[in-house]
């Protein structure tokens, strides 16, 4: 059984949003990123074989920034936008953290990239989930 402190703690709205920014941190970061450095991003998307890699670019802002947006400030819509995240995030792990085309050190570090990538599609689950419940989505 949960302690009455910790329960009370983890029931509270705030604690919900703080969790949420956190999560969503990555793609607000990434979608800022690619947005204000547009050229960046595009050369970043035709880098990894995206093209033309501005409109795989604008696609990667729309979703991050989007998806992020609907997480955090539209709890009926979260688990649409924590959807789209996680697919996101799944179909770049191929794509941005191919740890099985690498040897060593290099491979490592993507696998444990990728792995990462993974946490994060299971905190998107956990977000949707939480969303349905109404006592978390008020601040209090």
């Amino acid at each position: 059984m949960t302690p009455k402190v910790v329960a009370k703690f983890l029931d509270n709205g705030w604690v919900s949003m703080g969790a949420r920014v956190v999560l969503c941190l990555p793609f607000w970061l990434g979608g800022l990123v690619k947005l204000i450095d547009f050229n960046g991003g595009s050369a970043e998307m035709a880098g990894f074989g995206l093209a033309p890699g501005g409109v795989f670019n604008a696609i990667s802002i729309i979703i991050q920034l989007g998806g992020a947006a609907l997480v955090m400030f539209v709890p009926p819509l979260a688990w649409l936008g924590a959807a789209v995240l996680a697919l996101y995030t799944l179909v770049m792990i191929p794509i941005a953290h191919a740890f099985w085309t690498l040897t060593g050190g290099a491979s490592g570090g993507l696998l444990l990239a990728a792995g990462d990538r993974l946490a994060i599609v299971g905190g998107l689950a956990l977000a949707a989930i939480l969303a349905r419940r109404p006592n978390l989505n008020r601040y209090y």
